[in-house]
Formats: C-alpha cells, sequence, structure tokens
C-alpha cells in the first residue's frame, strides 16, 4: 500500500474513533488534522512527489553516465532545483485550498446559527402580534406580515443548510473524504502572526517556481552562449545565442520585478483583515454587554422576550462578524504564503 495512502487512511480510523466522544456518526475535525488530510490525499501532491523523484533519479543517472556532457547535466540539475521548489508551492496551494474550505464550511455553519435564531425570534414575533391582535392592539395586516417574515426566515434557514452541506461536501472532497461524511469542525483559536516581511522579501526569489523557472532559463541561456561563444562556432548561432540570453535575463527580470507588487498587496491585505479583527472585537464585546444589560431588564420587567430574543441574535451576528474576520486574516495568511513561496504561519 502507498505510505501516503496509509497514513491518511490511519488518520481517517484515529477520527472515525475518537468521533465517539462528539456523536454516534461524526467526525471531528479540527483545521490542522483536515490540512494534514488534504496533502496525504490530494492529486496534486502525489504528482508533485512523482515528478520530484523522477528528477532526482534523471540527476543520479545523469551524474553517473560518463557521457554526460554539460548541458545536459545542468538541465537535469535546474530540473531537480524547479521541482524541489514546485513540490514544496504545491503543498502552499493545497494548505490554502483545504483552508479555504474548512472556513467556508465553518462560516455556513455559523450563518445556519443565525438564521435559525432569526426563525426563532420570527416565530415569537408571530405568536406576539396574534396576542395583540386578539386584543384589538393589531391589524390583520399586521399578522399577515409577521407571518410573511416566518416564511422569510424559514425559507433562509433552508437556503443556509443548502450552503453548509454545499460547503461541507467540497471540504470534504478536498481532503479524499465521502461527501455528506457527518463532521463537526473546531474553531480555529485566533493568534497574531508576527511577519518580517523584508525577510519574507528576500527568500521569495529562491521560493517560487516562477522565479526558479525563469532564473534557471536564464542560466541555461547563458551557459549555451559560453558554450557558443567561441571561434569554432558560426556567427549566427552565436547570434542566436546572444539573442536568447538576452531575452532570458528581461523575463527574469520582469518576474522579479513583479515579485514586489504581489507580495505588498498580499501583506497590506494582512494588515487590513487584522485591523477588521480588532474592530469586530470591540462590535462583539459591546454586543455582550447589550445582552448582560436586557437580561438583568427583563428580569426587572422593563422589556419583553421577545426584545431579549433580538438581543441574543445581534449577539450571534457580532460573533459571526468576528469569526469571519478571523476566517479572512486566515485566508489572507495564506494568500501572503503563496505570493512569497513560503508558509507564514
Amino acid at each position: 500500500m502507498d505510505l501516503k495512502k496509509f497514513s491518511g487512511l490511519i488518520l481517517i480510523i484515529f477520527l472515525l474513533i475518537s468521533s465517539t466522544v462528539y456523536g454516534k456518526d461524526a467526525i471531528q475535525l479540527t483545521m490542522e488534522s483536515a490540512i494534514d488530510l488534504g496533502l496525504k490525499q490530494n492529486q496534486s501532491m502525489i504528482d508533485a512527489q512523482r515528478n520530484l523523484e523522477d528528477a532526482k533519479q534523471s540527476l543520479t543517472e545523469a551524474e553517473a553516465d560518463p557521457t554526460t556532457l554539460i548541458l545536459a547535466l545542468t538541465q537535469a540539475q535546474n530540473n531537480l532545483l524547479y521541482n524541489q521548489v514546485q513540490f514544496n508551492y504545491v503543498k502552499l496551494q493545497v494548505t490554502q485550498t483545504v483552508r479555504s474550505n474548512y472556513l467556508s464550511a465553518l462560516e455556513a455553519q455559523n450563518q445556519l446559527t443565525l438564521a435559525k435564531k432569526q426563525l426563532e425570534v420570527a416565530n415569537e414575533n408571530l405568536k406576539a402580534t396574534k396576542v395583540k391582535r386578539s386584543l384589538g392592539n393589531a391589524t390583520d395586516a399586521d399578522v399577515i406580515q409577521a407571518e410573511n417574515n416566518v416564511a422569510s426566515a424559514q425559507n433562509s434557514v433552508t437556503m443556509a443548510e443548502n450552503n453548509l452541506k454545499s460547503a461541507s461536501d467540497k471540504l470534504l472532497l478536498s481532503i479524499g473524504m465521502e461527501p455528506s461524511t457527518q463532521v463537526i469542525l473546531a474553531e480555529p483559536a485566533f493568534k497574531e502572526v508576527k511577519i518580517d516581511i523584508e525577510s519574507l522579501r528576500k527568500q521569495a526569489q529562491d521560493n517560487l517556481p516562477t522565479v526558479i523557472q525563469a532564473r534557471n532559463g536564464y542560466n541555461l541561456a547563458k551557459l549555451q552562449y559560453d558554450l557558443a561563444n567561441n571561434e569554432y562556432t558560426p556567427q549566427s548561432q552565436i547570434r542566436s545565442a546572444q539573442l536568447s540570453l538576452a531575452s532570458a535575463q528581461d523575463s527574469l527580470k520582469q518576474v522579479i520585478d513583479n515579485l514586489d507588487t504581489t507580495i505588498d498587496s498580499a501583506y497590506n491585505n494582512v494588515v487590513n483583515t487584522l485591523n477588521q479583527i480588532k474592530v469586530q472585537e470591540k462590535n462583539l464585546d459591546i454586543a455582550r454587554k447589550n445582552l448582560d444589560t436586557d437580561t438583568a431588564r427583563l428580569k426587572v420587567g422593563t422589556i419583553t422576550k421577545l426584545q431579549l430574543m433580538s438581543t441574543e441574535s445581534s449577539l450571534i451576528s457580532a460573533e459571526n462578524n468576528y469569526k469571519s474576520a478571523v476566517y479572512n486574516y486566515l485566508k489572507a495568511l495564506d494568500s501572503l504564503s503563496l505570493a512569497v513561496g513560503a508558509p507564514v504561519f
């Protein structure tokens, strides 16, 4: 059995066993365990590993063959370097995909919680409106409007359930599990990541496949020119090699010049999402205090149960907004990782 598939199977079995704590048919997943499964099961990772092993073997054969010329040996060395970097980059891509799918499923789960609470509020409001109508303090139109609000809230719950199923199935497919498998997703903990952007910027040129490919192209073109630049080579071939070298040099410069823009954009997005977390954290604190206040007010009879339920709904909304801000921050960190070609958290 393939070692990677076997490792993935072991992890799934472990999760199945541990799920008995949370539910008979449910599998408990954390973001980290989901990513681990995705890395083991993803076909792109398997292909990248195969390409890397093939490149290693090709270089070993080229080095062992006494008839291998410098151009072929350089190509084999370049190919190995590119596939090593490409393997690491594919790992970043798969990590980003799985994390994004995981967070989307959590987002859908949170929206369903809010939709259910809003339905609860709408039903309570309908009851209150019917009581008012029986006392002559509301019209038939008020009752119809309250009924429409219930129907709309119920529709929102149905849509949220469908969105959750779709998001969950997408996550499951990305980690090699069957769609519709019952899973319980743990919320990721928020932790601010300290980023040395200048250090990452310097490392990027050695971590990105696009840069390595362009640099390999330049080095190979330079070697070809050096080999051709002698009195035994026709001038037309020397000129052609010189033009190829200039073109490769321009391509490498363009790729490197584009790095700063991409990295700056990704880093600014990280900063912006971090600031948004702080804003939503304050809003969440306000929502919690409002609930404490209204809970006390209900006890002394200055507000109704319906008003407290609305405050509870507002708290859930504030919690969702805070969680979404955290999710966006994590996604922004993944985008920065891809921009510099190395994990930043």
